[in-house]
Parts: C-alpha cells; structure tokens; sequence
C-alpha cells in the first residue's frame, strides 16, 4: 500500500501538523475472525505533543461498524513509533494505519514505543484511555501502565475493570477477571486492596459460570497470595453467605405465622445462585485456611497421628487453651454455625444447595483428618441437630457459641431434622471413616 507521509514543520510558537481529512486514529474491525485488510483512502495525520496539545486528534474513532466484534483491536504501525523517530522537542511521531502483515510491525510494540516517549503524565492521561476505548484489556495496555505514574495507574486500571465486569458481554467479564489476575502483581502498594477484593467478590457472584469457574481459580487463589489478608477475605466471605441466602429479600414459604414454613425463604434465581457459589468458594479458599492454621500451629510428633497434624493430642492442647489459632478456631466457630443458619433457610426442594454445603464438609474432614472430624466437627453438627455432644476438646470460650446451636422450641427441631440432619449424615456422617457410625446413628 502506498503510503502518504506528514510533514511536521515547527515554528518558534507551535507545530503545525497538515492533515487532509482525519485526524483521528481508528481501529480497522475483522469479522469471522479472518483477517481482510482494508485499505485505506485518506491521510490520518497525528498532532504535536506539545504543552496545550492532545495525545490524539479528534473525538471519533473510525470503525467499519457501530458495534465491532470482540475480536477487533487497534491496528498501529510501530515503524514512526521508535525512540528514534520522537524528536527532542516532543514533536509527536508520524503515525498512519497501515494493513496488518506478517512483518515486526505490531499494534502492541507501537503502543508501548510511545508509552516510553511520552511519558507517564501523558501515558496515563491520554494513551491509556484511548486504548481503552477501543481494544478489550489487550497486552497493549497491560505494558503500557508501567509507563504512567502509580498513583494514576492503579486508579485507572481498576476503573476499566470496573467496566468491563459491568459488560453484559460474558467474554467481556470473564476476561475482567483473568486480567485483573495478570494486573495484580503491577500494583506497588496495597491501597489498592480493598478495591480489588470488592471487584473480586463481585466476580464471584456472577451470574455467569465461566465467569466464577475463572474467578476461584485464578483470581481468588491471586488475591490472597497479593493481598495477604486472608482473615478479611474470610470476614467477608461469611458475611455474603450471611446476607445473599436471601432472608431478607427473599418471601416465606408461607405466610401462617409459628410454621416451619414460615422459616424458609422462596429463593429468587440471583440469591439461589449466590447460595450455590459462595459455598464453592468456601471450598476454593479452603487449603489456604489449612495450610495458614498449620504454619500457626506446633506440630505433633505423635505416631498415632500418621503425619496429621491436628492429632487428638493437639486438640487436647487447644482446649486447655495452650494455643490461640485463630485461622483453625474460625471453622467450627464461625463458618459452621453460620452454614448451619443458612441450611435453616432452605425449603426441601432446595438440594442442589445442601449439596454444595455437604461437599464442603467433606472437604474439611478429608484435608482436617479423622481426629478433627470426631472430635471438633461431629460434636457442632450433633447439637445443631438437637442431640447430646461432648464439647470436651473445645476451650471453654467456646461452648455457649457452640451450645447456641442447639435448637429449643418444636419449631426449631422439626427445622434442624428437615434442614440440618441432611448435612450430618451426608457431610459429616458421610465421610469413609465414618460408615460405622452412619449405620449405628440410622438405626436409633
């Protein structure tokens, strides 16, 4: 293709950039993912980075169509975007749209050469943002953001993740999430947690499945590792499972005052699916709530134990008070009492709910060992269901918390047999250690 170049002329007050139509950059759209290059019938002419100058003439972006596929991104030449073509004086490089090929010449490289000559103030106020309105988180702005100052940066990206997980598009979020994985490490301080934690709860209430499937597994495990606030991801985390159940937006499954119907909540498509997830994420999270207990806790030389390491022995030492572990106290005295409220909530029908609570519970006793399940789990879900229970390896601290459990009025035990046996003997009970005691406790 034949190329029409700019003359740049400079005079003591101000560049003149000549143009003949445009002077705004465009993004050329492909469709049916076939790259067909387009040729180009005008001059694109780009100004002069000067004080009072913008990055990018021009408000509009030349599109072959309103609304370009997914797949579309910004096509640049990176031939007039080398350090050697960007004067002294801050003259802008001569740019112009070229047809893709096969050659070194890449949008991405042109983008990122001029990042490095412009500067970080002009890098994150106009650079940045152009790219965002036209490419989807592209590798482009991903090198480009370590070229404009932290403190904008950081703002500026979570802004257009923000976006992108509003999009209605499920590729546009799912991607949300991925990069946001990928952008985590760029960020050089946390003061950007808190944000980063809110976007990466509202990722995994999604209504997508591919979108969470991509949230727990890649951004959840990231955000921990960066963030190093597992605690306030668990806060956190409990107070979702607490609120999105939907109690209290959600109607009774009957309106006769006193009746266990009146207990359960009609789940609406949005709470039933926040109910499904978030116990998934309890299970996501899970080896990292083990892996920090054991780091806090000493470990057993016990040989009885088999290289467990919360042995009966250590939980002996736990309920004498002898060791604080916060991270393996926060099991059985908050998550379990608050699944256990949540059981409370769920009318019959609900199963598929109980199913993922009860795979959650069996994640615990396999990852915990069979001395924890007896031991600590077995005796919570006993008197949750109105049997009798030894608290003896619990500190003391603990026990109103736990016998709190226990259900008083008619009411509440016909609750605890239609909401919490099913996760006793399924979750609990269920376990391959356990089929004995399955089998005694069915024939009562």
């Amino acid at each position: 293709m034949e190329e029409k170049v700019v003359v740049v002329e400079e005079d003591k007050k101000s560049r003149v950039v000549e143009k003949e139509e445009d002077q705004s950059l465009a993004a050329q759209s492909f469709h049916d993912n076939t790259v067909k290059p387009k040729e180009v019938s005008h001059e694109v002419s780009v100004g002069v980075l000067s004080d009072s100058s913008t990055l990018v003439n021009g408000d509009s972006v030349s599109k072959q169509n309103d609304e370009p596929s997914l797949g579309s991104s910004l096509h640049l030449t990176s031939e007039n975007l080398s350090p050697e073509n960007v004067s002294e004086k801050g003259a802008r490089p001569r740019n112009h749209f070229d047809q893709p090929s096969g050659g070194a010449s890449s949008p991405n490289h042109a983008c990122v050469n001029l990042a490095k000559n412009v500067g970080e103030m002009r890098t994150g106020t106009e650079l940045v943002p152009q790219c965002w309105e036209q490419v989807s988180l592209s590798p482009a702005l991903r090198e480009e953001d370590q070229f404009v100052w932290p403190e904008i940066r950081d703002s500026l990206i979570l802004s257009i993740v923000q976006q992108f997980i509003e999009d209605s598009a499920i590729v546009v979020r799912e991607a949300a999430a991925r990069n946001l994985t990928l952008l985590l490490p760029l960020f050089p301080t946390m003061d950007t947690y808190f944000k980063v934690e809110e976007l990466m709860f509202q990722l995994v209430c999604d209504p997508s499945g591919v979108v969470v499937e991509t949230t727990l597994k890649q951004l959840v495990p990231a955000v921990n590792k960066w963030g190093n606030k597992l605690d306030h991801i668990l806060r956190v985390l409990l107070s979702y499972i607490k609120l999105c159940s939907g109690q209290f937006r959600c109607p009774p499954l009957s309106g006769v005052e006193g009746s266990v119907e009146s207990h359960l909540h009609v789940l609406g498509e949005r709470e039933r699916w926040n109910v499904d997830v978030l116990p998934r994420m309890l299970e996501e999270i899970l080896p990292y709530v083990h892996q920090k207990a054991i780091e806090m806790c000493p470990v057993s030389s016990d040989p009885e134990t088999a290289g467990t390491i919360f042995s009966k022995s250590f939980l002996e030492l736990y309920a004498g008070g002898h060791v604080q572990l916060p991270a393996f106290e926060w099991l059985h005295v908050d998550c379990f009492p608050a699944l256990i409220q949540l059981a409370c909530l769920l009318p019959p029908k609900e199963d598929t709910l109980r199913s993922q609570i009860t795979k959650f519970l069996l994640a615990v006793s396999e990852l915990y060992g069979d001395s924890y399940l007896t031991h600590t789990m077995l005796p919570v879900f006993l008197l949750a269901v109105g049997e009798e229970a030894e608290l003896t390896f619990f500190p003391s601290a603990t026990h109103s918390g736990i016998k709190g459990l226990r259900p008083r009025t008619t009411v509440a035990k016909r609750l605890a047999t239609m909401c919490v046996l099913p996760l006793l003997l399924a979750g609990v009970l269920g376990g391959p250690s356990k089929h004995e005691q399955l089998v005694e406790y069915l024939r009562k």
